[in-house]
């Protein structure tokens, strides 16, 4: 299959220092892990926070940003390298990838970044995708690990995060390059969207303190869930126009005639390939979509007026470490 970029992909990674972010964004522009010439992004195998601002690099299909990492160490660091990214989340993006270390999940270390993980997950529509990076080279030796075991830290994650991702992909050094071409590929797809609503730490703090009970919880999350609702909703249909708009610029009379077509030619065309990355799109949002109206459940309210409760307290004791 033939793929077209119609557009610069814009893509953020988010995670601790360490996890492999600037690798992964020199891989996704050049293909390499690093740049000879030092180019590309400065990479370490410390757990010291080697990107201390974030830096946006560009090659002809992809904008990549690499950002501080989150949780830090240091109490301060996790306070002034969320703002960076919350600021950063806010413009179009194609996808943003959390990124994790193949390793036991330290829950207590999440712990104190949980409300702000929540931020991502209520507060964006755009495409959440989770890398779990593998660092063991497996040249020699023992084998990677199976399926099994990479499912169940994915789901790990997904319970300390409270996050839900729309892609999960598994890389390590002997697949990272080929993996990675792959999921760009598959963000080539999605659809770039902006994140105005994602507040920064004073901007939580504000909102923290009207949280009186509750009853004003439930019906913040109701609020923010249902504007997810309607922005989604907005951007599946503008998606549905785009597959019908693209299926009669590729010169057929039916939306179903054009599977056949696209099939037929391995979407050798143009036309046909921005309706082929519409419809990938449109399953990506319908996905989000239906996450989302499931989300407004009673049970799920319960569920999360619960869990905001817990992050609300954990986002105090950071306040407090932090003398705010």
């Amino acid at each position: 299959m033939v793929f077209h970029f119609n557009e610069k992909i814009a893509i953020m990674a988010v995670g601790k220092s360490g996890v492999g972010k600037s690798t992964i964004g020199n891989f996704l522009l050049t293909g390499k892990p690093m740049l000879d010439d030092g180019s590309g992004f400065h990479t370490s195998v410390g757990v010291e926070s080697c990107t201390q601002d974030v830096e946006w690099k560009a090659s002809k299909n992809c904008k990549y940003g690499d950002v501080p990492g989150i949780p830090d160490t240091k109490p301060a660091n996790t306070r002034k390298f969320y703002d960076i990214i919350a600021q950063e989340a806010r413009v179009p993006l194609h996808a943003i990838l959390f990124v994790f270390k193949k390793d036991r999940i330290d829950e207590s270390v999440y712990e104190t970044a949980r409300l702000l993980f929540r931020e991502f997950q209520e507060n964006s529509t755009v495409p959440k995708v989770l890398i779990i990076n593998d660092h063991t080279n497996y040249g020699f030796g023992a084998p990677p690990p199976g399926d099994a075991e990479l499912e169940k830290q994915a789901m790990k994650i997904e319970e300390v995060t409270k996050m839900k991702f729309e892609a999960i992909f598994y890389i390590n050094t002997s697949n990272m390059g080929e993996r990675l071409q792959d999921l760009l590929k598959q963000i080539s797809s999605f659809k770039k969207s902006a994140s105005p609503h994602i507040r920064t730490f004073e901007q939580l703090k504000a909102w923290e303190d009207g949280l009186r009970n509750k009853i004003t919880m439930e019906a913040d999350i109701r609020k923010s869930r249902q504007r997810s609702i309607d922005t989604l909703e907005d951007e599946l249909f503008k998606l549905q126009l785009t597959v019908v708009a693209t299926a009669a610029a590729a010169g057929l009379a039916t939306l179903g005639s054009f599977f056949t077509f696209g099939t037929t030619l391995g979407i050798a065309t143009p036309a046909a390939a921005a309706a082929t990355a519409a419809v990938a799109a449109i399953e990506i949002k319908k996905l989000q979509l239906r996450r989302a109206k499931e989300s407004i459940s009673r049970e799920a309210l319960d569920k999360a007026t619960r869990e905001l409760e817990s992050a609300l307290q954990s986002f105090k004791d950071l306040s407090k470490a932090l003398q705010i």
